[in-house]
């Protein structure tokens, strides 16, 4: 007998969870380590909506929050240092970053995450230059651990056929942006909602395979 659906559900709150707890705080040391060289580069290359996309997106990639680049974009707007118009390719360009979390899950970079955790273990034990840098690699290593773990609970709901069933009448385009919305918005992440669906895709994918080749 497998893990019950409670069970899983609550394993992958759990991880959600973890995850969110990583992504904080690794935004939080990306900010504190290097938030006014942000800040001056967002004001200065700009000038250009392209390169402002760019490193909307770039910036989104690295601190892995859409939101931080969003509120630093505003409060730059509203100092005058950016304008407008060249806030809105930062703001593009900072949704097109947060996909990054998918890229990574399907370039199965998730199991890097013990490392990066021991890393910067080691590294806060050390002077406090080295210890900030250590926080930011801990945080770094708890996504893809919280990650990895959200990917090996959800892999018994796969093979559900309650599960395979929801997903199959939500296939369609406007339920999949409907479903997206909400569960964006209610744990305020783009970041875990792309990761876990491309958590489902793969699971899924590498059901079906395995049942073609069973057959």
């Amino acid at each position: 007998m497998g893990m019950s659906n409670f069970r899983i559900l609550l394993a992958v709150a759990s991880a959600i969870v973890l995850f969110l707890y990583g992504l904080e705080g690794f935004s939080q040391e990306i900010q504190r380590l290097g938030g006014a060289t942000l800040s001056k580069w967002l004001g200065r290359l700009t000038e250009s909506r392209w390169r402002g996309l760019l490193l909307g997106a770039v910036a989104t990639a690295i601190v892995q929050s859409s939101s931080a680049i969003t509120s630093l974009t505003v409060a730059l707007v509203d100092a005058g240092t950016m304008s407008f118009g060249s806030s809105l390719g930062v703001l593009l360009g900072a949704n097109i970053g947060t996909t990054s979390t998918a890229w990574l899950v399907s370039l199965k970079l998730t199991s890097i995450g013990p490392f990066f955790i021991v890393l910067g273990t080691a590294l806060s034990a050390l002077p406090t230059r080295f210890k900030i840098l250590g926080k930011a690699a801990f945080y770094f290593g708890f996504i893809f651990f919280s990650l990895n773990l959200a990917s090996f609970t959800l892999k018994p709901l796969a093979q559900n056929r309650m599960f395979a069933e929801v997903l199959s009448r939500s296939s369609t385009s406007l339920m999949g942006v409907l479903a997206g919305m909400l569960i964006t918005a209610i744990i305020q992440s783009s970041s875990i909602t792309t990761g876990l669906s491309a958590f489902c895709l793969c699971n899924r994918t590498s059901c079906r395979q395995r049942r073609r080749f069973q057959s």
